[in-house]
């Protein structure tokens, strides 16, 4: 989960897209076994880059939680 985050592929070494690296990404799986199964990514601890160097800054984190279909 981390690596398709950080380098768009299930691996990866070094700096990813944006800069990120994998120690910028969280997942965590809840309601396991349940109708509310889920994974949660977090990418936080990220530097936004603005126009002028002096505007760049870090970045709120970016949360997605999508449901885990079974098969």
């Amino acid at each position: 989960m981390k690596n398709m985050a950080v380098y768009y592929a299930t691996t990866g070494t070094g700096t990813g897209i944006f800069g990120l690296t994998t120690a910028n990404v969280s997942a965590v799986r809840s309601g396991s076994g349940t109708s509310a199964d889920r994974v949660t990514v977090t990418i936080s601890g990220y530097t936004f880059w603005g126009i002028k160097p002096a505007m760049s800054k870090v970045g709120k984190a970016i949360t997605v939680s999508i449901p885990v279909e079974n098969n």
